[in-house]
């Protein structure tokens, strides 16, 4: 969901996951969070307040996103990415709810390069 910050949007989008969907979570500022404990030019672009390229978010997610794929309802070894509860057998694809990605037009762009396996078929904006 797209809001102002500290409005609960991870708060709801785990909780929906978790309870209601049987749903993969992903919290990108997490996920940058803990590759800047690796890399230190990630940790100063964050701690300078500068933007993440656009580029590195989506391949960082992107690379998650293909783990939740692989390793479909198996525990991944992303403290963040949340398994599913269920395999979701009828749907062709894992449900994964993302908190902070696309956050602009130019990621949203991306994901039309990404493979098919991994390319949402659904979008939902909730407000």
């Amino acid at each position: 969901p797209i809001h102002l910050p500290l409005t609960g949007k991870g708060t709801y989008g785990a909780l929906l996951a978790s309870r209601f969907l049987g749903a993969s979570f992903l919290n990108v500022g997490d996920l940058l969070r803990e590759s800047a404990l690796k890399n230190e030019n990630l940790k100063e672009i964050m701690v300078s307040g500068t933007l993440v390229d656009d580029n590195y978010v989506n391949d960082a997610v992107l690379k998650h996103i293909t783990d939740i794929v692989t390793n479909r309802g198996n525990k991944t070894s992303q403290s963040n990415v949340k398994p599913n509860k269920e395999n979701n057998d009828k749907n062709d694809k894992p449900l994964v709810i993302l908190d902070g990605f696309p956050r602009n037009q130019s990621q949203a762009s991306l994901l039309s390069e990404w493979p098919s396996s991994t390319r949402p078929s659904l979008a939902v904006h909730i407000d």
